[in-house]
């Protein structure tokens, strides 16, 4: 999946804080129109998980690009290839993806803001990624129940929800 990316801007290697987006799982729950869950209410449930950022999404606007998942290699992401239900070459075929996000209209796009000390700050970026997921976690698992399992995460990168498939 292609994932919004967005450059920090400032003050890396000067010793001043840097606020630094983690986009790693960057979930894009969404909610069939049938069912009454608006975008209020799931960002809402967003923000009461511990996401620092919240936006609502025109799921039309969703590109699931082949470029992209053509990254998903062994060679390329052993972690990910092989080794996880979101991954090639268990994960579904791109049109199958677009076929399922074309049920939806609306969603909501979550972000975990991690404050880097210099642009060195490996450690800062493993702990954000980890509670990004831990958020994502408990945001679908809520999310489904309000939506009676009727929706669609999605994310870049491999499943982080097990330690293992």
């Amino acid at each position: 999946m292609a994932a919004s990316a967005a450059k920090a801007g400032g003050t890396a290697g000067t010793g001043q804080r840097t606020h630094v987006p983690r986009w790693d799982s960057c979930p894009v729950p969404a909610v069939p129109p049938e069912q009454r869950m608006n975008t209020e209410r799931a960002g809402k449930f967003a923000r009461d998980s511990g996401f620092e950022v919240v936006g609502s999404l025109d799921v039309s606007g969703l590109f699931f690009r082949q470029d992209v998942r053509d990254m998903c290699t062994p060679e390329l992401c052993p972690q990910g290839y092989g080794h996880s239900w979101s991954c090639p070459p268990a994960a579904p075929a791109l049109e199958e993806l677009r076929a399922e996000a074309s049920r939806y209209e609306q969603g909501i796009l979550v972000q975990t803001i991690g404050e880097l000390e210099d642009s060195f700050d490996f450690e800062t970026v493993v702990e954000t990624s980890a509670l990004h997921a831990e958020h994502f976690k408990e945001l679908a698992d809520r999310l489904a129940v309000e939506a009676d399992g009727q929706l669609l995460c999605l994310g870049a990168g491999a499943c982080k929800r097990c330690a293992s498939c």
